[in-house]
């Protein structure tokens, strides 16, 4: 059983952290394709991002926080 407590955990980790990079989205305005462009991806990897789907860096966490005008220790 440890084994599917350590997948869930994964799982929680990026479906908050997704709901925090829609959020900074959101307060700053922006569509996922105008946020891709600016941070230099595509509008499919932040949408991913934003799900939960996917596991993102910490460096795409800082770009997205830049290009929304939030602090690199802002919490929605």
């Amino acid at each position: 059983m440890r084994r599917a407590s350590l997948v869930d955990a994964v799982a929680y980790v990026r479906a908050s952290l997704g709901r925090n990079l829609k959020a900074a989205r959101e307060h700053a305005g922006l569509t996922q394709a105008e946020l891709a462009r600016r941070v230099r991806t595509s509008r499919s990897t932040v949408g991913r991002a934003e799900a939960g789907k996917t596991t993102v860096a910490e460096a795409y966490v800082r770009r997205v926080l830049k290009v929304c005008g939030l602090p690199p220790d802002w919490k929605a």
